[in-house]
């Protein structure tokens, strides 16, 4: 067996103990013995198939040990339910960029005293407080455990997100504000925020926003509503299968127009970067960030079979920093396969279909996006419990607006802090791309016609 196989066993064995470890609570010491021990049979067997059994076994044991550690000094069970429905006071920093939902500001804080709570708080607050990441605050309200709903454990979603408690409308009072890199860049996001509504009607301007440095709002609810009805709201979220199509076609675009692959991976990568850092490098952000990349060096370097192994790598290593991420975060599931159909199936149907007209990169749009979607569907039945038929369409129409949005957005900001007026004249074909997107998710969305529930 060569060496790229052994250590491809290596990860998926990892991944299986990652997977089975709330399965087999077993103590730390244990695990590290039994991994000595799988070390030992390794350097004293000489026996080829046995060595590499001796591997998968350690690597079992290591996704196991991996996970066991960081449980380790989380909130048990008990130091919760001390703290459920408790009116408390601490002093907490906002470690999250504040987000607009369903009315008001979502905020996550972590307490100061970690003998107190180590953990993170979600706080659901008035839209109106002027919040901002690195703040410290003094916090005063009930504390209460999440609830699962019917469909979709809640619980545990957050508990990924080292989120374990949450409070309703609180008393924020802010006394300290220590904004550093990441505090520059939300003032910096929400002034490029102001220059798109002051350029762009709403919801048009919310959905270049979200596209471009990934703001939410209140105003863009509604409209998301069709898009996630349609099943294209990843193009317009920070998500991976949002990055990667719109990397892929960007990329199909340079090399349309003559850029050489060197120059396109280089400039599709500095794109990536620029993205994630101006999105607010949240953990999504800096994931499907990583996803774009892999799909990036799979086009410049060609081959499948290494794209696939730096894919499978990235996704271990992602696991690796948060073990929950594996089957608790449904956008990484979505943003590994997506990249998967795009490494992976998108060959497979670009030779299948080669002998099909280009029309003007049609051929192209289509493609990436039935191998996006068939390499996502599992996860949207397993999720949602339906599929749209009507979506595969929804997404062709409304995909090559992306990176006209993404490029047209980008200008837009940087014109604006210069000019307005020529940001204005920048603004009006992006309003109409806009609106079009917007015209046809609210199309697709008025109909059950297509739509597979399961």
């Amino acid at each position: 067996m060569t060496r790229d196989k052994k250590f491809l066993l290596g990860e998926f064995a990892f991944i299986v103990g990652i997977i089975l470890f709330p399965f087999c609570k077993i103590d730390l010491w244990i695990l590290f013995l039994l991994a000595g021990l799988a070390v030992s049979f390794i350097f004293s067997f000489s026996n080829e198939k046995n060595k590499i059994s001796c591997l998968v076994v350690l690597c079992l044991i290591a996704g196991i040990a991996r996970f066991a550690i960081f449980e380790k000094g989380r909130p048990n069970e008990g130091e919760l339910q001390s703290l459920n429905n408790q009116k408390v006071r601490l002093e907490c920093e906002i470690v999250g960029y504040p987000e607009m939902k369903n009315g008001g500001q979502q905020i996550v804080l972590e307490v100061k005293d970690k003998e107190i709570f180590n953990g993170h708080i979600l706080v659901f607050t008035s839209a109106y407080g002027e919040y901002s990441f690195g703040d410290t605050v003094n916090f005063e309200g009930v504390l209460k455990i999440p609830k699962s709903f019917e469909d979709f454990d809640y619980r545990k979603y957050l508990r990924g997100k080292n989120i374990y408690l949450i409070s309703y409308y609180p008393q924020l009072k802010k006394i300290d504000s220590d904004r550093g890199f990441y505090g520059a860049i939300y003032d910096f996001r929400k002034r490029a925020d102001r220059k798109i509504n002051m350029t762009l009607p709403s919801p048009e301007s919310n959905i270049v926003s979200a596209m471009t440095i990934g703001m939410n709002s209140m105003e863009i609810k509604e409209v998301m509503k069709n898009f996630n009805r349609t099943g294209t709201s990843h193009i317009i979220v920070v998500s991976g299968s949002h990055m990667v199509v719109v990397v892929a076609i960007l990329m199909f675009i340079l090399l349309g127009i003559g850029v050489n692959r060197g120059k396109a991976f280089y400039l599709a990568t500095f794109g990536i970067f620029c993205f994630v850092i101006l999105s607010g490098s949240a953990a999504s952000a800096v994931r499907a960030g990583i996803m774009a990349f892999v799909f990036l060096l799979a086009v410049k370097v060609g081959r499948g079979g290494d794209a696939l192994r730096a894919l499978i790598f990235s996704a271990v290593v992602m696991i690796f920093i948060n073990p929950y991420i594996l089957t608790g975060d449904v956008g990484f599931q979505l943003s590994f396969l997506a990249t998967f159909g795009l490494i992976a199936i998108l060959p497979v149907l670009q030779k299948k279909f080669q002998k099909w007209p280009e029309w003007g990169g049609i051929k192209d749009m289509f493609l990436i996006t039935l191998a996006a979607q068939i390499a996502v569907f599992p996860i949207l039945i397993t999720n949602f419990g339906q599929f749209s038929l009507l979506s595969f369409l929804a997404n062709i129409l409304i995909l090559p607006t992306a990176p006209l949005l993404m490029v047209g957005g980008f200008l837009l900001i940087s014109v604006s802090f210069l000019n307005m007026f020529a940001a204005k004249v920048i603004a009006f074909p992006l309003y109409l791309l806009a609106h079009y997107a917007i015209a046809v998710a609210d199309f697709f969305s008025r109909t059950d016609w297509g739509m597979i529930k399961f």
